[in-house]
């Protein structure tokens, strides 16, 4: 995975974390707030929110380059193309496919 691809992956899910601890906290109602307050659309929230709850070993193997690269599909788009040109149509983070970390037990 490009850096790049890498950086905007981590920063999506640092972002659902905040958003979703901001809801659970009762700072913030709703994704719509949510959505204003970023200027962003409510289900570009909906669809990136998901990736606060990715296991930490995914996250870890996310940072340091070893679970994914550039072909990599979330549900019907690749990584690189959703995080950098901004499409997130159809993305599930629960639908990630990624290849198994030597050494470490299935996910």
């Amino acid at each position: 995975m490009k850096s790049e691809s890498r950086h905007a992956l981590l920063t999506a899910i640092a972002k659902a974390r905040g958003w979703i601890d901001d809801i659970r906290l009762g700072r913030t109602a709703s994704f719509t707030e949510i959505a204003n307050r970023e200027s962003l659309g409510e289900r570009h929230i909906r669809l990136l929110a998901p990736l606060a709850f990715l296991s930490p070993r995914i996250i870890a193997a996310i940072v340091d380059g070893s679970a994914l690269d550039d072909s990599v599909a979330i549900g019907p788009v690749s990584v690189e193309n959703c995080l950098l040109t901004g499409k997130f149509t159809g993305i599930s983070p629960f639908r990630t496919s990624l290849r198994q970390i030597p050494g470490q037990p299935s996910i």
